[in-house]
């Protein structure tokens, strides 16, 4: 039998790969349905929309403004650090 904690971890990987491409989809499909490539435009407002829904997530976890914005700054960081250990496309 499978431990509850590995299950929901397992499952919670899978939602966030659902959620992801659902994001990319809507991201991308404005510029899909003019007929063009996804431009530096895109991908800063994409980017700012993202991290509008990150500013509400902290705020669902902390009403307090202070704490959620340390929240908010701790993961934006913690991201922002572990852009280079991801995969190189070159």
């Amino acid at each position: 039998m499978t431990d509850p904690n590995i299950a929901a971890a397992i499952k919670r990987q899978q939602d966030s790969k659902d959620m992801t491409n659902i994001a990319l989809d809507i991201i991308t499909s404005a510029a899909e349905r003019e007929g063009r490539p996804f431009e530096r435009a895109d991908f800063g407002q994409s980017v700012g929309l993202l991290l509008g829904a990150a500013w509400k997530l902290a705020k669902i976890v902390h009403e307090d403004d202070a704490m959620a914005r340390a929240l908010y700054v701790r993961h934006l960081r913690a991201h922002a650090d572990a852009v280079d250990w991801l995969p190189r496309s070159d």
